[in-house]
């Protein structure tokens, strides 16, 4: 199995061999690497690069490291992900708001799709099957729902999204069915915030659920039947992670992650196997466990090398968690899931050194 991460401003991808838990090649992306995705039969990466030459999807073959083609896409891309059937990668450009299709066969560029006028795309999200692909619109609170088969805009829906200046963010996330997509309205800076729950069906917004103050960052367990919402709050109040049952609909459970000054938990992500959340602290060396059965916190310590969690990733048999250094250090520290404990720590600055805001992918083998 191999990690690859996006390390900013080093203008590179570090692969890593999670076996033995070091890297073991360079990529050299020519321009500072945003986001990275991998097609789903492991044999290409995906690469958003950004530079005064332009922005790219960078692509290389994963079995030789080569970089094989390289297509133009909007200016500042933040987000790439693959269409669930391989056929198609989408770019999220933040800077021009717009969305670039790409073919996945032969790279080449089949589509570019403007959100609007002062568009902001941050966040991007695809149904299952396919045929939708959910876009967050920073800049004018929306979200916006392009039709795959044409890749025309066939809705726009009315949110409550403001940047608070905080990164990483995750706004949106898919409900595993297609069902649903949850969006995260966060509201101004110490004012309670909510999730919007949107059908796929007719793209409209079906019920609003109450959190707490602030969310910023959201994601689902693999059955989807909870949601997990962490709350940045106001200065000098306690963070909070909201858990919500997506049946009923309701808060189900309120833990508490963060003294409330000098501490700012955000990064959230499930474990593949849905067992346990994690989430790291932007503004200090913590981590907390989450017990998805309990929603009771089971292991929060302080992560020796760790200055400002970004970034958590799992490998896809959940043995593994990675947390991003986003200070620029360049580091990241890696947990044995089972046990909670650090087993490594990774230094990238071997290939480049400071990562940005990171990222980070794995094969699935």
């Amino acid at each position: 199995m191999l990690g690859f991460t996006a390390n900013g401003s080093g203008n590179n991808v570090s692969v890593i061999d999670v076996a033995q838990q070091r890297i073991i090649a360079t990529l050299n992306t020519l321009d500072m690497a945003t986001d990275v995705a991998i097609s789903p039969d492991n044999q290409f990466l995906y690469v958003t690069t950004n530079g005064d030459g332009g922005s790219f999807l960078v692509v290389f073959e994963i079995k030789s490291f080569q970089l094989i083609a390289r297509v133009p896409v909007g200016s500042n891309p933040l987000k790439v992900i693959v269409s669930p059937d391989g056929r198609y990668i989408y770019v999220a450009a933040s800077e021009e708001g717009i969305v670039t299709v790409v073919d996945a066969k032969n790279f080449s560029l089949i589509a570019t799709v403007t959100l609007g006028i002062y568009s902001r795309a941050s966040d991007i999200s695809i149904t299952p099957d396919s045929r939708f692909v959910y876009v967050i619109d920073v800049n004018n609170s929306t979200v916006v729902v392009i039709e795959t088969k044409r890749n025309t805009i066939i809705a726009t829906i009315n949110v409550n999204i403001q940047s608070i200046g905080i990164t990483p963010f995750k706004f949106i996330v898919m409900k595993p069915d297609g069902q649903f997509v949850y969006v995260i309205n966060t509201g101004e800076l110490g004012v309670i915030g909510s999730i919007s729950v949107i059908s796929t069906k007719d793209h409209a917004i079906v019920s609003t659920i109450l959190v707490d103050i602030s969310p910023y960052y959201i994601d689902i367990t693999p059955d989807g039947q909870t949601l997990y919402v962490s709350n940045v709050g106001a200065p000098g109040e306690l963070r909070s992670v909201s858990v919500i049952d997506t049946k009923t609909e309701q808060v189900i459970a309120t833990v508490a992650a963060g003294p409330g000054f000098g501490e700012i938990p955000v990064e959230l992500t499930v474990t593949p196997d849905g067992h346990y959340a994690y989430l790291a602290n932007i503004t200090a060396s913590t981590v907390f466990v989450i017990d998805t059965k309990t929603h009771a916190v089971i292991a929060s310590s302080g992560i020796p090398g760790l200055l400002s969690g970004g970034p958590v990733a799992f490998t896809p048999d959940s043995q593994y968690a990675y947390i991003i250094d986003i200070s620029g250090s360049g580091s990241i520290i890696v947990i044995d899931v089972k046990t909670h404990a650090v087993i490594a720590l990774i230094d990238l600055s071997i290939s480049g050194g400071f990562i940005g805001a990171g990222a980070i992918a794995f094969t699935s083998v």
